[in-house]
């Protein structure tokens, strides 16, 4: 005689997956954001002084893309679902995301799905290394500190490049 309980299969409930958001993205949109962050977009570690922490310098992290206007930044939010977008008093509006748990749930699986095809790709690299430094708590070592500042020396050397030509 069978139980009256419904078994174990039956009574689970559907969970959405942690990166569903990611499968609501049209493939034509996915790969458009990829290509105009390839183009656009910049992975940053800035270090700054600091006076009043035990580690004199702080290590930051930024993925972010500047545009004249709105709508691209505004977009780029909405894809990725996190970050904030920020206007500049010369009408430069830029999209950035600093927090790790953003970069780490949104920013580096979206990339992993639609894939930068151009240098910003290595950047990407050295940043996703980088980040897990700083999750690991090894930016608070002056040794990890170290690690930090030569693994992001080559990173956006497009830009570097152009300033060197001048």
């Amino acid at each position: 005689m069978g139980s009256d309980k419904p078994s174990s299969a039956d009574n689970q409930q559907e969970r959405p997956s942690p990166l569903s958001w990611l499968d609501r993205i049209p493939d034509d949109l996915g790969h458009y954001v990829a290509g105009f962050v390839d183009g656009e977009g910049s992975f940053n570690v800035p270090i700054r002084r600091e006076r009043d922490r035990t580690m004199p310098l702080r290590v930051g992290l930024s993925f972010n893309v500047s545009q004249i206007g709105r709508e691209l930044p505004e977009l780029l939010q909405g894809v990725f679902g996190c970050g904030t977008v920020r206007e500049r008093r010369d009408g430069v509006v830029y999209f950035e995301v600093t927090r790790p748990c953003d970069l780490l749930e949104r920013v580096f699986p979206f990339f992993e799905r639609f894939p930068l095809r151009g240098p910003k790709d290595e950047d990407l690299a050295v940043f996703k290394t980088i980040t897990a430094l700083v999750q690991s708590g090894d930016h608070l070592s002056p040794a990890g500190l170290r690690s930090i500042v030569e693994l992001r020396s080559p990173m956006n050397r497009g830009w570097k490049a152009e300033t060197n030509r001048c």
